[in-house]
């Protein structure tokens, strides 16, 4: 919302086009966008683990999944009404300086949001990993808070580092859409249905066409990944 009203006041390249012919690596880079924003999907199965009631999962993923398809669908289209083609990344940049500043100054909150909810995900995965079985995971004492505090700081080291051996923000987007988040939005899931329904992938139509669909997602995945060699040696040269 911030990022459209901050584009919208410049309104730095109002040029629209309705068909385009991007490069090979610039068409990926908008794909990886893409699935770099639903890479929120990694944390599902720690969100789900903490419903108090596991069944109304479904309920909550679609009510979800539409809500933020619908802001995304909007910001994008906002965005490039009036940004137009050369839109920076982030988006905000486009802005005049001041009008960058002054919204980035605003937006602060949710970008440290965003980036403690994905920490958190991953420390309690690790966390749990290390700890299960053992009075740490539910014990309130010095160390299993020192623990705590240790696995988050370390993950946020690691993630300022990769930071700034990167500075290319896009290019880093890219690397992290298609090392990590091609597998959490598409290929896991096509995986882990597969197994779970190994030798029923004929039994019926219905179970043809999703054998087919999760065949493609996982098929998909190993093709958004391929360019990321290009990308990294690129980005690090």
């Amino acid at each position: 919302m911030i990022t459209m009203i901050a584009i919208g006041i410049d309104m730095p390249d109002p040029r629209t086009y309705a068909i385009t012919h991007p490069t090979l690596m610039n068409g990926f880079s908008a794909t990886l966008n893409i699935v770099l924003a639903y890479s929120g999907h990694m944390s599902f199965f720690s969100f789900q683990s903490e419903l108090a009631d596991p069944r109304d999962y479904p309920k909550a993923l679609i009510a979800f999944q539409v809500t933020d398809t619908s802001l995304y669908l909007v910001t994008a289209i906002v965005i490039y009404r009036y940004a137009g083609p050369n839109v920076l990344s982030p988006a905000l940049l486009s802005a005049s300086e001041l009008v960058s500043k002054i919204a980035f100054g605003i937006s602060i909150g949710t970008i440290v949001i965003a980036g403690v909810v994905i920490c958190h995900v991953g420390a309690k995965c690790i966390y749990v990993r290390m700890f299960r079985g053992t009075h740490m995971m539910s014990e309130r004492s010095f160390r299993s808070y020192g623990s705590w505090v240790l696995v988050t700081f370390i993950m946020w080291v690691i993630a300022w580092l990769i930071a700034n051996a990167i500075p290319v923000f896009n290019d880093l987007l890219n690397m992290i859409a298609a090392a990590f988040c091609s597998w959490f939005s598409f290929g896991l899931e096509g995986l882990f249905w597969l197994k779970m329904n190994r030798g029923q992938y004929l039994s019926s139509k219905r179970k043809m066409a999703l054998t087919a669909l999760n065949i493609f997602l996982v098929a998909l995945c190993c093709l958004i990944v391929s360019p990321l060699p290009h990308t990294f040696w690129s980005t690090i040269i």
